[in-house]
């Protein structure tokens, strides 16, 4: 299988972003959370951004469209920080079709 070319990636992630209505950070954290079962804040400022305004914001707005869920409110994670973020079925189409179209002839 070949890899796809960074212009490839770039003008799939914009087309989901632009029908989704989500920036790229926001698209960003989803893939993220997407490979891993649970993710909290601190891993997502550790591995995706550093930008603790921009992630909390982020996370904010996803977690009120329904992409992703807080799987552990009332817990305390490492630091303070709250719990766990998992992503939803509505995120998880979302990377699916970002898949689908940048691997459009992978079989499973």
């Amino acid at each position: 299988m070949k890899h796809p070319r960074l212009g490839h990636y770039r003008g799939t992630v914009n087309k989901l972003r632009k029908e989704y209505k989500i920036t790229a950070l926001d698209f960003d954290i989803m893939l993220y959370m997407s490979e891993h079962d649970m993710t909290s804040k601190y891993d997502i400022w550790k591995n995706v951004s550093s930008s603790k305004v921009s992630v909390q914001n982020s996370l904010n707005y996803l977690e009120g469209k329904n992409m992703i869920k807080n799987v552990r409110p009332h817990r305390v994670g490492r630091n303070g920080f709250p719990g766990g973020f998992a992503i939803t079925g509505k995120g998880r189409g979302i990377i699916t079709e970002f898949y689908m179209t940048m691997f459009p002839s992978w079989e499973l």
